[in-house]
This record gives structure tokens, C-alpha cells and sequence, in this order.
């Protein structure tokens, strides 16, 4: 028995030392493929830009592919990652200092101009100028002129929203910037997020700061083909055609949302689709009219996720292939929505926003793990401070979000409320 139970105890040692060498193993695999992935970008930061730029835009590039791909990081870290002696031989990249400029360059570029070969710097690398694209003063933002209400109809300076109006806060990736050179290269932008987590704010915040007029077609409230292409009416014994919202934002260059894109009807979409293909909408109904777009003209997409939300559909791939810039967003990290829900709201409480965003964040993680299905939006929290000036804490919840969440959710989140709310 000794013998035996000696063997057994040997046998458990062998398998035990197994499963840590393949979890060892597994680990340093996934590292590798960090690291190749982390290589590839920054090699092609510097080739996409010339084989050329500045340490700074050579950060910002790395952290825009990074992004890109679905990944996570900061400048900060960036600044020793993408630094790194032996990543950067493995790119193809060095780093090069002209008189006071801190450059990073591809090595070939740099052996040619070593040996005394400057024709690939006056030709193939030829870098364009970047450093006014984006300027921000009175009259530019983010490199984008600001308009002039006066450049509108007066029937559309309506939907112009005031500067500084909104209280808009960005996440780290800067998705001004991120709209601003959508604008300025002609993309339409595809966003998509969980619901209340500012995508459509966003998109207003820019607009407000360029000066824009922008529409609004909510898919998901059925929105007709007659809303938004146009019709005919009677009027003073004439029939005489009525824009919708379409034409409107072609003919005079306005930013069109849609929000809730999945549920968009087949008939929105076809015609958006030709109007993305061409830029030239045909009115049929009014003597087959051609609208041409305006160069101001720019189409904003916003839709929930498919998981966990019903009634949205597929975005076929020819649709998609329409929106040039492709972002998903989350919400704001905790200090940052704090500061949200307090400017939104007008109630500068901190303790309790610090509460009731430590809540959400429990509850996002639930959804996350599968435990509840509903998202726990940052619009509900901006609600929940404004009811906090007439409402206590069980009020709060049972009046301003509990009918937000299905029937079988609503125990989970009471308990989690007596866990993290206090007065609750």
C-alpha cells in the first residue's frame, strides 16, 4: 500500500508540474502574439506615413492602429513599448535625431541616406505637412473651418446647437479629432456601442462645434420612406413636392444621423445606400429630379450591439462597406463619468454620483458575465441625479430605474443596490 500510494503520489506531482508547464506554455504564447501584433503596428505607423515621422506622431499613430484592432493601451505605455530596442529591430524601424528633431524612421530609409542616397527622401518619402490639421481657435477646430448660421436657411438654424451647450466629455481615444478627419477625408461614420453611452452626444458635440446644422432619423420609431425621401401634396390646387430628410441635408450640407441603424426598414437603407455609392439622390415622384450632395454633406450611424438588444438586424456587408470610419465605444471609465452625470444633471453631488456609477459598474460587469441581459446606461444615471433633488435613494431606484430592466431582473438588482447604495 505504501508502494502504491507512493506511485499515486508521484504520478500527481508529474500531472500537477504538466498543467503549470502548459499553462506556462499557453502564457507565453499569448505574450508572443501580443508582442508580433504590437511589432506590425509599429512598423506600419512609420511605412503608412512615409517611412518617416515624429516621435510624437509616431506614438499617436501606434496607438490609433492599436485601437484600430480592437486593443488597449496609452501614450504612456507606449513610450516604453514602442521604444523598445529589440521590438523596433524586429519592425524594421530605428529611431533618428535631425538637429533638434526626434524622429523615427525605417531603417532602409535610413542606410540610404547613411551612404549618401537622398533620392527616395525627395520622392517616394516625401512627408505632407501635417502640423496644421488640426488647429483649434475661433475659427477652425480640429483643422475644420466653423460655419456661420448665416451660411443656413433659416428654417435649418434651428438644429444648430449652441456651442459649449452639450458638456460633451471625450473618452482617451479624442473622438473629435476622430470626426474631425472623418469630415475633412469625406467619410461617412459607422458607431457602434451600448445604449446611453454617448454616441449620438458625440456626434451633436461635434456638430455644435463646427456650427453644423445635423438631422436626426430614428430607424428604430418607424420612420417612413416618405419622411425621409419626400412627397407629394396639395397645395394652394397644386400638387408640389415636399423634401424629406434626405434631400434637405444633401442640398444644403447638413450631418445626418441615424440612430438605431439595425432597425432601419429595407427601403431606408436601399436609398442610403445609393446616395453612398454616388453621392446623387433620384427623385422619382418629383420629375426625376437628381439631388447632388453637398461637400458639407456626411452620413453618422449609431447602433447597439446585436448581443443582448432585440429587433436590430445584420448590417449587410456592402452597407457597412459605405461608412469609411468603423468605431465602437463603451462607456466612460468612473472618474470620468462622475464628471458626466454631475454637468448633465446640474446636481454637483460627487459622493453620490461616485455611488450610483460604482453601481452601474457592478451591473455592467453582470451583463457581462451573462448574469443580466440589460445595459445600465450612463442617460439613466444623468436621470437618477437630477431625481435625487426630490427623490430619496429607494425612490430613486424604484422610480427611475427599475422599469428600464426586464421583470426577472429586477430581484439581481435590488440586491446589488442594498450591497452599494446607501439610505437604500
Amino acid at each position: 500500500m505504501v508502494e502504491i500510494c507512493k506511485w499515486k503520489g508521484i504520478y500527481a506531482t508529474a500531472v500537477s508540474q504538466w498543467f503549470v508547464g502548459l499553462r506556462a506554455d499557453t502564457q507565453t504564447e499569448t505574450q508572443e502574439m501580443k508582442n508580433m501584433g504590437m511589432i506590425e503596428n509599429m512598423r506600419d505607423a512609420v511605412e503608412i506615413n512615409g517611412g518617416r515621422l515624429s516621435e510624437e506622431r509616431y506614438l499617436e499613430e501606434v496607438l490609433r492602429l492599436t485601437e484600430s484592432e480592437g486593443g488597449s493601451t496609452t501614450i504612456a505605455s507606449l513610450k516604453s513599448n514602442a521604444f523598445n530596442s529589440k521590438r523596433m529591430e524586429s519592425a524594421g524601424i530605428t529611431r533618428v535625431s535631425i538637429g533638434a528633431d526626434k524622429m523615427v524612421w525605417t531603417v532602409s530609409l535610413a542606410e540610404d541616406m547613411m551612404n549618401g542616397n537622398t533620392s527616395t527622401l525627395q520622392t517616394n518619402f516625401v512627408q505632407r505637412d501635417t502640423s496644421q490639421d488640426f488647429n483649434t481657435d475661433e475659427g477652425c477646430f480640429y483643422g475644420v473651418p466653423r460655419r456661420s448660421p448665416s451660411d443656413y436657411p433659416d428654417f435649418l438654424q434651428q438644429y444648430i446647437i449652441p456651442r459649449g451647450t452639450l458638456q460633451y466629455e471625450e473618452s482617451d481615444r479624442n473622438e473629435m479629432r476622430l470626426f474631425a478627419v472623418a469630415f475633412k477625408n469625406g467619410w461617412n461614420v459607422a458607431i457602434d456601442g451600448a445604449k446611453g453611452c454617448g454616441k449620438t452626444m458625440g456626434i451633436r458635440a461635434f456638430a455644435s462645434e463646427v456650427g453644423m446644422p445635423v438631422l436626426r432619423v430614428n430607424c428604430s420609431e418607424g420612420f417612413t420612406e416618405e419622411s425621409f425621401i419626400g412627397y407629394n401634396t396639395l397645395k394652394n390646387g397644386e400638387m408640389t413636392w415636399i423634401d424629406g430628410m434626405l434631400p434637405i441635408a444633401m442640398r444644403y450640407g447638413c450631418l445626418l444621423i441615424f440612430d438605431e441603424f439595425r432597425s432601419a426598414r429595407p427601403e431606408i437603407m436601399t436609398a442610403w445606400n445609393a446616395v453612398g455609392d454616388s453621392g446623387q439622390l433620384l427623385l422619382t415622384d418629383n420629375n426625376n429630379e437628381v439631388v447632388s450632395a453637398h461637400a458639407d454633406f456626411r452620413t453618422f450611424a449609431t447602433m447597439n450591439p446585436l448581443d443582448g438588444y432585440s429587433g436590430g438586424q445584420d448590417i449587410n456587408q456592402a452597407t457597412l462597406d459605405r461608412f469609411d470610419l468603423n468605431m465602437k465605444v463603451d462607456y466612460l471609465p468612473e472618474e470620468k463619468e462622475i464628471k458626466v452625470i454631475c454637468q448633465q444633471s446640474g446636481v454637483n453631488n460627487i459622493a453620490l454620483a461616485r455611488q450610483l456609477v460604482s453601481f452601474s459598474n457592478d451591473l455592467r460587469r453582470m451583463k457581462k458575465e451573462g448574469t443580466l441581459e440589460s445595459d445600465t446606461s450612463t442617460r439613466m444615471l444623468v436621470a437618477m441625479m437630477e431625481a435625487s433633488l426630490d427623490f430619496n435613494m429607494t425612490e430613486m431606484v424604484e422610480f427611475v430605474m427599475l422599469g428600464r430592466y426586464q421583470p426577472h431582473e429586477i430581484d439581481e438588482i435590488k440586491a446589488v443596490a442594498r450591497a452599494r447604495l446607501s439610505d437604500y
